[in-house]
């Protein structure tokens, strides 16, 4: 380039050197930029919902400009089907959300939940907690293979949270396996000894959950202090999402006006605004993904709605019984051990039997304890020496019930369950309830709007 700038300056004379030499170095500069600083198109707003679906990868190569495309802000995130701990999400409702062309996930919450089964009351706490540790790294690392079995170029998340005593297990357990894309992380805000586990494994980005502009922040100032590579981050609303959410307590979980999506997106964008944000919680249908697109996410994730099929392990009874009917309300309170608000479908469960049979509960957990939670964090555990003052629940026993089908468990749910009970796939010809798979409720959520709540 530079020769061929002198050839035009014999011909053209000094003056005409120098304004070619100007244009050079203004070419050159944009060039240069172009190159190494793209900025990427990052609005979706006007995006078919059928480009929120993982192409058909005929090689691995396809995947990983596919990947690459994706974190770098050039197309949409596929939809994705977030996981939920307690083996709920399991292979095969992973596979079939792959299957469907979007991403599935696994949760490392206690995947080998089998042996809270076992009374295990005569064991140490160390040895039921490195039982249940052991359980857990093995039925994870199998839901892997299983999935990956069925597809070898789908794109597959992981789950983790910091607040189980088995969270670096799992970091490492997905990591090693080389077939988990991306591994989401919350319950906590990752810091830089948790970003650092994570960049040990090249082919798993990390996707750090969040809640509100501090924590995004923070993750991002971590990351930028140790130049982790952080490629995507998801936010959950905490006034709408099931389970455990990023709040402090119940009645903050609650305040709409302080996890206001937009501007927890716009927090994100001035940290970094080169970085895909995908939304979650309340999201179950059409608009409320295009919402989602219009406030500047780049995809979305949805649970309950996955939750409610016939592909996840919540048994159909219980979806009919207690998911499906409006006298079962949503609520949300203090009561789970995690120290995190939750939000759940108000049941009948051990609380409701006599202080007896409450005191026997509590005594029988306590010495089946394995140590979900981290030691000095478990609510249940801080309170049982006296049971009548318990007022949290034991969830390294009462989740794997619901698991079980059992029962008098937990039963997690965002607040959408409150419309999409009444969408007509829950019912047969007959008007009888039904449970829908998950091709039909992923067919109904993009080809419908939500409706007003009833009441």
């Amino acid at each position: 380039m530079r020769e061929l700038t002198r050839f035009f300056a014999l011909c053209l004379g000094y003056r005409g050197h120098c304004v070619l030499l100007r244009t050079f170095h203004v070419v050159s500069f944009f060039m240069i930029s172009y190159h190494f600083s793209p900025m990427p198109n990052m609005d979706f707003s006007s995006a078919s919902l059928d480009d929120l679906r993982v192409p058909d990868f005929k090689s691995k190569k396809e995947k990983d400009e596919f990947l690459e495309a994706m974190y770098s802000g050039e197309v949409p995130i596929p939809i994705v089907f977030k996981a939920m701990g307690v083996d709920f999400t399991d292979p095969e409702y992973v596979a079939e959300a792959i299957r469907l062309r979007c991403i599935g996930a696994l949760s490392s919450a206690a995947p080998g939940y089998e042996v809270t089964a076992d009374d295990m009351r005569h064991l140490s706490v160390k040895e039921r907690r490195d039982i249940f540790l052991d359980s857990n790294d093995r039925a994870a690392e199998q839901q892997v293979k299983q999935v990956r079995e069925r597809h070898p170029l789908g794109i597959l998340a992981g789950n983790s949270m910091k607040k189980l005593t088995g969270y670096n297990h799992s970091v490492d357990v997905y990591g090693k396996s080389g077939g988990v894309d991306m591994l989401c992380a919350g319950a906590g805000i990752l810091n830089e000894e948790d970003l650092s586990q994570i960049d040990q494994y090249p082919e798993m980005e990390a996707v750090p959950i969040v809640s509100y502009p501090v924590a995004a922040k923070a993750v991002l100032r971590s990351a930028k202090r140790i130049n982790s590579r952080i490629r995507m981050i998801c936010v959950e609303l905490p006034q709408a999402a099931g389970g455990h959410v990023g709040a402090r307590n119940a009645e903050e979980a609650n305040d709409t006006k302080r996890f206001d999506p937009v501007a927890i997106r716009e927090a994100i964008r001035k940290r970094n605004p080169k970085i895909p944000v995908i939304l979650a919680g309340a999201i179950a249908y059409r608009n409320q993904i295009e919402d989602a697109l219009a406030m500047g996410y780049q995809g979305v994730g949805i649970g309950t709605r996955g939750l409610m099929t016939q592909e996840s392990k919540l048994s159909n009874e219980l979806i009919m019984k207690y998911y499906l009917d409006h006298h079962y309300k949503v609520v949300t309170n203090d009561s789970s051990p995690t120290g995190y608000p939750g939000r759940y479908i108000e049941a009948p469960s051990h609380s409701s039997g006599s202080p007896a049979e409450w005191a026997e509960y509590v005594q029988y957990a306590v010495h089946n304890c394995v140590s979900c939670i981290k030691p000095g964090d478990c609510e249940f555990l801080k309170e049982a020496a006296h049971p009548e003052n318990v007022k949290h629940f034991c969830i390294g026993h009462d989740l794997p019930m619901t698991r079980f089908g059992e029962e008098g468990g937990v039963l997690f749910t965002g607040t959408e369950r409150d419309r999409i009970m009444h969408d007509p796939i829950f019912r047969d010809a007959g008007r009888n309830l039904r449970v829908p798979s998950m091709e039909e409720t992923l067919e109904y959520m993009l080809t419908h709007d939500a409706p007003p709540l009833s009441e």
